[in-house]
């Protein structure tokens, strides 16, 4: 089973993720996005302080945050505590 890993070349903690996921000898698939491309429109991804949600708030888009960033009330960021599981 591969693992579709989102990232960009300029996330620091990107970079980390993937050499740690390699050393574990992880199979995954790097989806190499960036702010301007159509597939960061159609993704909910989740953070947990990145940038990524400000760059996302900025063009009206959606994130999940489980952090408690300083940007936290931006429109379009979603708390992770604040969601609800259902089971069915």
């Amino acid at each position: 089973m591969k693992i579709d890993f989102y990232t960009t070349d300029w996330c620091g903690d990107c970079v980390r993720s993937k050499a740690l996921l390699k050393k574990l000898n992880v199979d995954f698939l790097p989806m190499n996005l960036n702010v301007n491309s159509k597939a960061f429109d159609n993704i909910l991804p989740i953070t947990i302080s990145g940038t990524i949600a400000i760059e996302r708030s900025l063009k009206g888009l959606k994130t999940i945050v489980a952090g408690n960033p300083w940007y936290i009330k931006m429109p379009g960021i979603i708390k992770f505590n604040s969601l609800v599981c259902s089971s069915t």
